[in-house]
């Protein structure tokens, strides 16, 4: 192996230790975090500890391995797999099953897509129409981020217009832990995102996205799914 890739292999190590000791300590400091909701109300209160449980505990996710048992020849072999390769793996197995709706691909993909961070649904490469939801806050948390390189910002008033027909409110960004809220993130100069809460139902969380294909990008065809 040449000094190189030690070296790669140790920053790397290095940024990933990081990355977890500041998760730990975000963990740590959760009731600290808590106290923000004392001058809330009790149902705002308890949405926003909620919010910030799921967040914080689920970003230990990215770390997590899955021990694998197969039989080879009657022999039982033991295969370690990374998180990114088990994400892989359950966008593959979406994939490569036939639907009969989008709202049953979307459903499905919400089930596989339970003990990760996020799940994609892209209407298709070459326009770049997608959105995409947030699996680790507890809540279903719906985006549509908008760049230069894609086309969601051509659906964006109407993207808003869905939200506030489902009876969504527009609330202060980083408030969308907040029930049936939405807010627009400026989060980096050329990214925006518009994120919505859908609550914890599942069912009404695959309506809405499945309707957001249906009306907004006008495509009866199955997205690609991609778990992350």
């Amino acid at each position: 192996m040449r000094i190189y890739d030690i070296l790669n292999a140790l920053l790397f190590f290095i940024y990933r230790l990081l990355e977890l000791l500041g998760i730990l300590f975000s963990i740590l400091i959760i009731p600290f975090s808590i106290l923000r909701a004392s001058n809330m109300n009790m149902k705002d209160a308890v949405a926003y500890a909620s919010y910030i449980i799921h967040l914080r505990f689920n970003r230990l996710r990215t770390f997590s391995f899955t021990l694998q048992l197969t039989i080879d020849n009657g022999t039982p072999k033991v295969h370690l797999q990374h998180y990114d390769d088990d994400t892989e793996d359950a966008s593959k197995r979406i994939n490569e099953t036939k639907f009969s709706s989008i709202r049953a691909c979307i459903t499905k993909s919400f089930l596989e897509a339970r003990r990760y961070s996020f799940v994609i649904f892209q209407a298709d490469e070459a326009s770049n129409k997608f959105i995409q939801l947030r699996m680790d806050t507890g809540i279903y948390l719906v985006e549509l981020p908008l760049t230069p390189l894609t086309l969601n910002r051509d659906y964006a008033i109407d993207f808003i217009k869905l939200l506030r027909a489902q009876g969504l409110k527009k609330t202060q960004p980083g408030t969308t832990y907040l029930n049936n809220t939405y807010s627009i993130e400026e989060e980096k100069p050329e990214l925006t995102v518009i994120q919505a809460n859908l609550g914890r139902d599942m069912g009404a969380a695959a309506l809405f996205c499945s309707t957001v294909f249906t009306k907004l990008f006008k495509t009866t065809a199955i997205p690609e799914v991609i778990v992350g």
